[in-house]
């Protein structure tokens, strides 16, 4: 039995909890009254009769408007135009009920006099839609409901318009009114969408602040958190509009087909899909802003699914390119498409299945790594750009986790000799952390970290650390042959000219080969003396110098577009040529020039992607939540990155600065590839996002454990990931706020 402070402990820990998800309650549903003071009345409207000719007036009897309706269109209720012959009456109340061709109701909307003043379209909305699964004609009925003091009439045409009689009572009038439909109206969605969110946001602030006040394990904090944030993620984020999701889908699209043996290309290359999925394959962006959250949401609450047989030809090419990373979306999607859900059920089974993987991943990597390091993984895990990229169609999710994974069993094989599974994981995280992208190569030189001798148990003194070499070279090996198998000619390419590869990139592969073989047997020598770990670095230093200095030497000597070919321009005053390796090389002046200009002007941006405060795709479009939590967020990392006073540092003073040196191999790297997609006409890199550098993210931070003179009397872990898991909660909030007011047209 627990003691009475035990006792007492447990209930304040409980507290704090219930306060937390209070507050985050509380939070959601002010964001849905805000949303619903402003946006409530934002609709849209279809024409039906736009003819002004002339007036019907409303009499006791009241005016009866039959309206065709085309099957599958949502229905809102109608959009009348009012006048009050320039008066404005001290009373009166007009209704407007819509009935079915059946005669049933779907619901009446009042009006009153301070609505219809003067010559004044006026909207009837339901809060629901209704979507007729035929063709039908609906019956309109205006009443006044309480009398007016004067004469109302409403606009119609000159003649009755094909199948859409006006009668006035049981009279018909021989015209039609002027009358708009409405496809699409806010009403009190935003409401029921922020209490939608009360519950992951309020269980994740529940959780969040209950099992840091406990001080439990950090990873049950991540992984609890991170699925409770994450699926709020899953509803905010709008349907392919995370960042490239639409490429995601068709890749997770066709593996899916692949698996389930659907057939996958038609006639035309274009890939095949299912006949309800085919619809949502026409932009490569989804639409964004209240109406558009609202469709969807109805369309996955009450569109059909189909069959998994693929029949219908969509727009995205088929053979899309893809890779293990997608396979928990895949298996999501699969699962759906197995069940015969419809297209945005289908989303959000590959998105949850790609949080699972992304928060078992995150905790896995803060179970392995080292107690001083476990605040840092946890506060990079639960940032709001990670959690919105696994609370997607992102193979990055998967990505971060692995590459958190792997820095986190480095660090941990620092401090004790590995077992044989730590070794077999080592080997196999580097091999698949290195096919995805190609920029996160260099981040398996994280490994050479680890002290040699403490990989090989049963054997001592230089043996041991010559053993331990081999197996860190062997590692490294190991995920270059993985990268070469998946990059090599996207690498290639990076390196080649215009007129092509000859045999120029060839030597450059085996010029840069040279080099890191040559620094490993410098340093194999070398770390026989005293100061090993610092000659090590050095050594393996001057080797990543002289393998930078061989490719300046061969990419000097390649081929580079002609003055001629550099003066072309395509028809949007592009060049259609980009920047390479060899064209760099041969100005270097012009290449500086725009690497200094893209630092000024797009570094705050990257600053962003790497928290996450930029949501959606920011080439289409920025959905920028307040300054004040990007700052917030910076501040808990660096108290995640304060040590402790008199702890032990993580890393040694030059292993920290080799560490320092493969983040900024991974840099160069992201830049060498946003080079090859930037056009030579342009001043400023395109398309290099801060996200791509979320994985080196803890490695970042690491040095900072080293810090002199600035400690902690106690550990901030706990008091960090709090705030990390605060603002990522706030930046949902907010972002949801944000994509609902999107008033922009896409």
């Amino acid at each position: 039995m627990q003691n009475k402070p035990d006792f007492k402990r447990e209930l304040c820990c409980l507290a704090w909890g219930l306060l937390a998800a209070a507050l985050a309650v509380l939070a959601c549903c002010w964001t849905g009254y805000d949303l619903t003071d402003r946006l409530s009345e934002l609709a849209s409207y279809t024409l039906i009769n736009d003819d002004y000719t002339r007036y019907a007036d409303l009499t006791e009897q009241g005016l009866t408007q039959l309206v065709p309706v085309p099957a599958g269109e949502p229905v809102y209720g109608v959009r009348l135009k009012f006048d009050t012959h320039n008066t404005a009456y001290p009373a009166g109340e007009v209704q407007v009920e819509l009935l079915t061709q059946a005669g049933q109701s779907l619901g009446a909307v009042r009006r009153d006099y301070r609505d219809i003043i003067g010559d004044v379209f006026v909207a009837f909305p339901l809060e629901d839609a209704y979507i007729p699964a035929a063709d039908e004609t609906l019956t309109v009925r205006i009443t006044a409901t309480q009398p007016w003091p004067g004469v109302v009439s409403l606009w119609c045409s000159a003649e009755e318009k094909d199948g859409m009689p006006l009668y006035s009572g049981d009279t018909a009038v021989g015209a039609t009114l002027a009358v708009q439909q409405i496809t699409a109206y806010a009403g009190q969605w935003p409401m029921r969408k922020a209490l939608q969110l009360a519950l992951p946001l309020g269980l994740g602030a529940f959780l969040a602040a209950w099992l840091l006040r406990r001080r439990a394990a950090l990873p049950w904090v991540t992984a609890a958190v991170a699925l409770c944030l994450g699926c709020a993620f899953v509803q905010v984020t709008p349907a392919l509009t995370a960042p490239d999701e639409y490429t995601h889908l068709a890749v997770c699209y066709e593996k899916a087909s692949r698996l389930s043996a659907q057939p996958t290309q038609g006639q035309d290359g274009k890939l095949l899909l299912r006949e309800c999925d085919a619809p949502y394959f026409g932009t490569k962006t989804g639409k964004i802003g209240v109406l558009a959250y609202k469709q969807a949401d109805t369309a996955r609450r009450t569109q059909p699914g189909s069959p998994n047989v693929t029949t219908v030809t969509g727009a995205p090419q088929a053979g899309q390119s893809g890779n293990g990373y997608y396979a928990p979306q895949v298996l999501g999607i699969l699962l759906a498409r197995v069940l015969g859900k419809n297209f945005y059920t289908m989303l959000a089974y590959g998105r949850m299945a790609n949080l699972l993987v992304y928060a078992l991943l995150a905790a896995l990597a803060v179970a392995l790594a080292p107690k001083a390091a476990q605040g840092i993984l946890t506060a990079a895990a639960l940032l709001p750009m990670p959690l919105q990229l696994a609370g997607s169609l992102s193979p990055d999710a998967l990505l971060i986790g692995l590459v958190f994974c792997y820095l986190a069993l480095c660090l941990r094989l620092r401090t004790h000799k590995a077992a044989a599974w730590e070794l077999v994981l080592l080997a196999v995280l580097a091999a698949v952390n290195a096919p995805n992208k190609a920029i996160y190569l260099p981040a398996v030189l994280l490994c050479l970290m680890i002290p040699p001798q403490n990989l090989l148990a049963g054997t001592a003194g230089k043996t041991a650390v010559l053993r331990g070499h081999l197996w860190q070279a062997g590692v490294l090996g190991l995920a270059a042959a993985s990268w070469c198998a998946a990059n090599l000619g996207t690498a290639l390419r990076f390196f080649g000219s215009h007129t092509g590869l000859g045999g120029a990139a060839a030597l450059l592969i085996g010029a840069v080969a040279a080099a890191c073989v040559l620094a490993v047997l410098c340093a194999f020598e070398h770390c026989r003396r005293r100061n090993t770990e610092k000659r090590f670095w050095l050594v393996f230093a001057l080797g990543v110098l002289a393998a930078a200095a061989a490719v300046f030497a061969v990419a000097r000597r390649m081929p580079v577009p002609t003055p001629e070919m550099m003066v072309e321009r395509l028809p949007n005053g592009e060049s259609p040529y980009c920047y390479t390796v060899p064209y760099a090389c041969h100005y270097v002046t012009v290449t500086l020039k725009m690497l200094v200009r893209s630092a000024v002007e797009q570094s705050p941006l990257w600053l962003q992607g790497i928290l996450g405060t930029t949501l959606g795709e920011p080439i289409v479009y920025r959905i920028d939540v307040s300054w004040l939590i990007g700052l917030g967020l910076v501040l808990a990392l660096a108290v995640a990155a304060l040590p402790v006073q008199g702890s032990t540092p993580l890393l040694g003073r030059h292993t920290a600065w080799g560490v320092a040196g493969t983040v900024l191999c991974v840099v160069c790297a992201a830049v060498v590839v946003s080079m090859s997609w930037t056009p030579l006409s342009y001043t400023v890199l395109f398309g290099l996002q801060g996200r791509y550098l979320l994985p080196m993210l803890p490695a970042v931070l690491l040095p900072a454990k080293n810090a002199k003179g600035i400690f902690v009397p106690r550990d901030t872990a706990y008091p960090a990931c709090a705030a990390v898991s605060t603002l990522t909660l706030l930046t949902i909030l907010q972002g949801f706020g944000l994509y609902a007011g999107w008033q922009g047209a896409l």
